[in-house]
């Protein structure tokens, strides 16, 4: 072998094996996926899920039969935790402003307020105070006197 060149693992009987399954199962598997949770690529998502588990623990696996259920199990429990995910996500969402001011209107509104500020406090005390009450606290001329 090169130098710089790394080597492929050797494929073994039970990679064989896993390949096999993986192409007879991965189809039926999203379609159990999408049934469950109705979204095409979280269920493809939760179908791989599935396969990379089983492959973690496929050198634990007794009996090869019993990996079919292992993905459907796996893929149950995928849906499960996509659906209360996503629950959780619908009820924390924060509501949406559509009505929101645009960057410019509220420049408008800072630069309008800040000549405003300047002119009160150009006034005399008494004069500023009658102005505030009156539109700040929208409180009427009898109110204030």
């Amino acid at each position: 072998m090169q130098r710089g060149t790394t080597a492929l693992p050797r494929r073994t009987a039970r990679d064989e094996v896993f390949t096999l399954l993986f192409r007879r199962e991965h189809a039926r598997m999203v379609a159990y996926a999408r049934l469950l949770v109705d979204d095409l690529p979280a269920a493809e998502d939760i179908a791989q899920e599935a396969f990379a588990g089983l492959y973690r623990h496929w050198p634990r696996l007794k009996d090869e039969h019993v990996a079919a259920g292992y993905l459907r199990t796996s893929v149950l429990n995928g849906a499960r935790s996509h659906l209360r995910r996503r629950r959780t996500r619908a009820a924390f969402r924060p509501a949406r402003r559509d009505d929101a001011p645009s960057a410019e209107s509220v420049a408008v509104r800072n630069e309008d307020c800040r000549r405003l500020i300047v002119g009160l406090t150009r006034l005399p005390l008494r004069q500023r105070e009658v102005l505030v009450l009156r539109y700040f606290f929208d409180l009427s001329e009898a109110q204030i006197a």
